[in-house]
């Protein structure tokens, strides 16, 4: 008998969070929290970053993080610290 479950690896996982935050509109708390429940908040955390890195003005991406720092977890925040800097020194 097949397992009815479906492997998680990051790409469907990024195409799913990528679906929730553009097409959806779902807030970030909420993708948060779906993605905290299944253990997989790094991903979710790369695509912010990744989002982050992408904008223009200082100032954006501050708010950008502060939004995420009242959406999310501190443990969270800190991943996204991590992983935009990494961002940053690809470009």
């Amino acid at each position: 008998m097949a397992s009815v479950l479906k492997p998680r690896g990051e790409k469907p996982l990024r195409a799913f969070a990528i679906q929730l935050l553009g097409t959806c509109g779902w807030p970030i708390s909420q993708v948060h929290w779906a993605f905290h429940a299944a253990g997989e908040t790094a991903v979710l955390a790369r695509i912010c970053a990744e989002r982050c890195a992408a904008i223009q003005a200082q100032s954006e991406r501050d708010r950008y993080r502060a939004v995420l720092a009242v959406s999310t977890t501190p443990e969270f925040v800190a991943t996204f610290d991590v992983l935009f800097q990494a961002v940053l020194g690809r470009t």
